[in-house]
């Protein structure tokens, strides 16, 4: 811990101003750049959280992150943002993905296992990337009546430590990009803190893409290629209903050629209407007390994607493969530890 609070004592003095003191603070330091932002983080001295405090205004490439889409309900909360991916190299070729959704991190009926599991199969399959369509996390506990019995961890900071260490990586080191959803949302609407913003901040290779929705675009156009999607409400009688509503619904301009969504655990399908693509992946956490009473299965299960690109970016062919969990783990936290869990890297500066 002598270390920990050296590296506290010198960020107190010596706060990071722009991105790359991350890397010169943790050359001096000895220690990893992801280590630098925790601290950081901790401390309120991250490089957001400083631009919100001295109300600066920051000038950002349209290339560089995030392009807004217009006139949307959601983009009052920070959605519908795009994340444009570089896939030129297999224009003309063929391209394999993962996908999950509704890992639920903090909930006592989570899936880690599965979920690491599913981080062997992409492995084993040389996924160029993975994407998750939200739900990262479980949330406060307010979400419905009686659902904070359903936690093993109940604050935020206690949820984002698990979720930074506990979240599989990729051994190719690829990224995942992913958004949050309506579980996620409840730590914005209770105190507008965005736990996908600091799991992203805190793991390189976790992605954050935007709360709700995001898509994920190719080419110089901004090509729209993969739209994730956590949408609300129910589940309806014919599964693919509110998918293909939407896909039905959505103006010409803002369609994607893969359609993802999260939040349906019962959902585990895919259709193709109206040129796009829709992949419901099911989910990784199993039955609540809550999904119980209302009747509501849910399929554990996640994707491995094979698409086929033309010269431009666009999909000529896509299957997708689906792999299920039918006998659900209890109590699967095997990565926590009570009344503490380790932040990432402590263990190497204590």
């Amino acid at each position: 811990m002598k270390k920990a609070n050296l590296i506290r004592d010198y960020l107190l003095k010596n706060p990071p101003k722009q991105n790359g003191d991350y890397d010169r603070i943790a050359r001096l330091l000895d220690t990893t750049a992801d280590n630098i932002r925790y601290h950081s983080r901790m401390l309120g001295l991250n490089l957001r959280a400083r631009e919100e405090t001295e109300m600066k205004t920051i000038k950002v490439k349209q290339s560089d992150i995030y392009q807004v889409v217009p006139e949307s309900w959601e983009t009052k909360l920070g959605q519908n943002k795009i994340y444009s991916v570089d896939l030129s190299k297999f224009y003309g070729k063929k391209l394999r993905f993962g996908v999950i959704s509704d890992t639920h991190l903090g909930s006592r009926h989570q899936q880690i296992t599965f979920l690491h599991e599913a981080y062997r199969v992409f492995d084993k399959e040389e996924v160029e990337f993975v994407v998750c369509a939200g739900d990262i996390t479980e949330g406060n506990g307010s979400h419905y009546p009686g659902q904070i019995q359903e936690l093993f961890l109940f604050t935020f900071d206690d949820q984002l430590r698990y979720a930074v260490e506990a979240l599989p990586r990729l051994k190719s080191g690829k990224p995942t990009y992913f958004i949050t959803g309506d579980h996620d949302l409840d730590w914005f609407k209770a105190g507008g803190r965005d736990i996908g913003e600091a799991i992203g901040e805190l793991r390189s290779d976790w992605v954050y893409c935007g709360q709700v929705g995001a898509y994920l675009t190719v080419g110089s156009r901004n090509r729209k290629f993969i739209y994730l999607h956590h949408p609300r409400g129910g589940t309806a009688y014919a599964k693919s209903y509110k998918a293909q509503k939407w896909i039905e619904a959505v103006a010409p301009e803002n369609k994607p050629q893969i359609y993802i969504t999260g939040h349906f655990h019962s959902n585990s399908l895919y259709l193709f209407t109206r040129n796009v693509h829709h992949i419901a992946p099911g989910c990784l956490q199993s039955q609540t007390p809550f999904l119980a009473a209302q009747g509501t299965e849910v399929i554990l299960s996640f994707v491995v994607v094979d698409i086929s690109l033309d010269t431009r970016g666009g999909v000529t062919s896509l299957l997708p493969r689906y792999f299920y969990e039918f006998m659900p783990k209890r109590n699967d936290y095997p990565h926590f530890q009570f009344q503490k869990v380790i932040p990432p890297n402590e263990t190497k500066i204590g």
